[in-house]
């Protein structure tokens, strides 16, 4: 979804406060505002501007995360996780909240190191993990 900034036109009704560079903004965080487009035309209207796509070379992509419990998880499968490293450690000592990648069931599937009631579990988790890009293992 694009976003606007309202460009400033001569005789506009922003304070100086609120005036970043010819955009109507705020001069304590230094840029311009984004806004949706309706919004835009309604600040456009209201202060004296007309309305910009903002250009950007930022690219935003949505993750998913599952959340799972240790507990809920069968002992072989658990104690396999944490041979493996995750990919990000929570900072917070506490919590102990480990991230992976989604694909980390998949990777340690082996038949020949699993019970079978644990290779069910595996098969459930690595359909579950389908739609998502990472989880996150919590006490």
């Amino acid at each position: 979804m694009s976003k606007y900034k309202v460009k400033l036109i001569e005789g506009h009704k922003a304070k100086a406060d609120q005036n970043v560079n010819g955009y109507l903004g705020s001069l304590v965080e230094g840029i311009p505002s984004h806004y949706t487009r309706g919004v835009a035309i309604k600040k456009a209207a209201a202060f004296g501007g007309k309305i910009e796509v903002v250009k950007s070379s930022l690219t935003f992509e949505t993750m998913r995360m599952a959340k799972i419990s240790r507990n809920a998880l069968i002992w072989g499968i658990e104690t396999e996780l944490v041979r493996i490293s995750p990919e990000f450690v929570d900072t917070n000592i506490a919590l102990n909240e480990k991230i992976y990648t989604a694909d980390v069931f998949s990777n340690m599937f082996d038949k020949d190191r699993f019970d079978p009631k644990a290779l069910i579990q595996l098969e459930e988790l690595i359909n579950e993990m389908q739609d998502f890009d990472y989880v996150m293992l919590i006490d």
